[in-house]
């Protein structure tokens, strides 16, 4: 408690009494400025700390400084190094002036949670975030990103109708991502002789369209990227590489550089970049090449291990290949992660070749095929969970092929007792089968669906 120096103690010495009054009136009128401690000092004395950019007041007891905060160059800022605010601060002037970084970076980390891009890989996957959300009360905002193709502006909504994104919140982790639109498209394969058939497929409508014919190959594979469609490798009159783009909306098929020809072989698009692996040259063999559209060229992956007739999808920022032949059937299933350039063996799938693959809501699926008989068999593989889960099976075929679209699954096309062109709906949700329009029977034909694209997201908190 401050002396009032009403009366004074007989025993005090005036001297001192006049000292304590000087210092009082020092302490109210006078700052001392400097980078080391003055030399005298007294209760309720303040310092501007030039030294370390702080501002001290002597304690009542004179013992010691109190901090009460930081300044910037001549005083322009205060900055207060910590503590609670009871009531509100009120700005005053013009606070068009005023940066409130602390306020950004606190509102920034308490409401935006994540941002990122992400490969969205048959239409229908998941995305995964860095940060964990307090629970499943958040918001996700994605938007389709048009990246440059090789000579050609990405193809986008116009020729595809309005694609909508639709996210769900999976986990506190993890976003299912839905792009609807898009259409799905067989094209090639061998109706009694080798064929470059191709057919656009709107399951809206439920029609089979034919398109521009493809060079004509079976045993080929497909996968697609940015709206575009691409088919590479088969056979012609002898094993091929050929790789060509589809652009549906120009209905033209465009030569691209040949990867090393293989028939038998799986594909599957990946962060913007398309994948080919396995198959049969003069052997079997596990060959893996990455393909950059816009820059032309195939680059030689690590070899997964060696089969032919495996099926091949993309799943969480992976590329997958599942079942084939070594030799013998096989249920061989990787995963290949292209920043590492490594190939993982998960859990085998029942054994099976000639298969469709597909992905879709997160998960693998495998459908259909040959294990030493055509076989009608779908299993979902759960890459978290190291699962392959049996679900109602399809119509029995073999070397068909697979995509996802609008959240659905499709097989189309293969070999039941004769060459078919028989297109089911898989509804994993409810577990059944639909037939849709046939396309025109063809086996050992490509596959793709026009959904594939890089999304941007940003996650808030609510």
């Amino acid at each position: 408690m401050a002396q009032d120096f009403d009366s004074i103690p007989a025993t005090t010495l005036l001297s001192d009494v006049r000292q304590k009054i000087l210092n009082r009136d020092d302490a109210h009128a006078t700052w001392f400025l400097g980078a080391a401690e003055p030399t005298t000092m007294y209760a309720g004395m303040p310092w501007v700390d030039t030294g370390n950019t702080l501002i001290k007041l002597r304690n009542e007891a004179n013992t010691a400084w109190y901090t009460l905060g930081s300044f910037a160059a001549e005083l322009a800022m205060l900055q207060l190094t910590g503590g609670n605010m009871a009531g509100d601060i009120l700005l005053q002037g013009n606070p068009t002036n005023i940066l409130h970084p602390s306020t950004k970076q606190y509102t920034d980390g308490k409401m935006r949670v994540n941002k990122g891009k992400a490969w969205i890989s048959h239409g229908n996957n998941v995305i995964t975030f860095g940060t964990a959300h307090a629970d499943n009360n958040y918001l996700v905002f994605v938007g389709l990103v048009n990246t440059p193709m090789g000579g050609v502006e990405t193809r986008g909504s116009k020729h595809t109708k309005p694609m909508e994104v639709y996210s769900i919140n999976d986990s506190t982790t993890r976003a299912v991502i839905r792009i609807d639109g898009g259409y799905g498209f067989t094209s090639g394969g061998d109706d009694g002789a080798v064929s470059g058939i191709t057919q656009r497929f709107d399951d809206i409508a439920n029609t089979q369209t034919g398109r521009a014919v493809a060079t004509a190959r079976n045993t080929l594979a497909g996968y697609s990227l940015n709206g575009f469609g691409f088919t590479s490798g088969g056979w012609i009159a002898a094993i091929t590489g050929v790789t060509q783009r589809f652009d549906d909306a120009a209905n033209t098929h465009t030569a691209r550089l040949a990867a090393t020809a293989r028939q038998l072989l799986a594909c599957y698009s990946l962060n913007g970049l398309g994948f080919t692996s396995c198959g049969y040259i003069a052997a079997v063999t596990g060959l893996t090449q990455r393909f950059d559209d816009a820059a032309n060229t195939h680059t030689a992956r690590l070899a997964a291990t060696a089969r032919f007739a495996p099926a091949g999808y993309s799943l969480n920022g992976k590329g997958f290949t599942s079942c084939g032949n070594t030799g013998v059937i096989s249920g061989i299933t990787q995963s290949f992660d292209d920043d590492a350039n490594t190939h993982t063996g998960r859990l085998a799938a029942t054994a099976r070749a000639a298969l469709a693959g597909y992905s879709l809501k997160g998960k693998g699926f495998t459908s259909c095929g040959d294990d030493g008989a055509v076989t009608d068999e779908v299993e979902r593989f759960d890459d978290d969970a190291n699962t392959h889960t049996a679900r109602l099976a399809a119509t029995a075929r073999n070397s068909l092929v697979g995509y996802s679209l609008n959240g659905f699954g499709f097989t189309s096309c293969g070999y039941i007792a004769a060459i078919t062109g028989l297109t089911e709906r898989f509804d994993d949700d409810a577990n059944t089968h639909t037939g849709r329009a046939n396309a025109t029977a063809r086996l050992a034909v490509g596959g793709y669906a026009t959904n594939e694209y890089f999304i941007n997201y940003i996650t808030f908190n609510i």
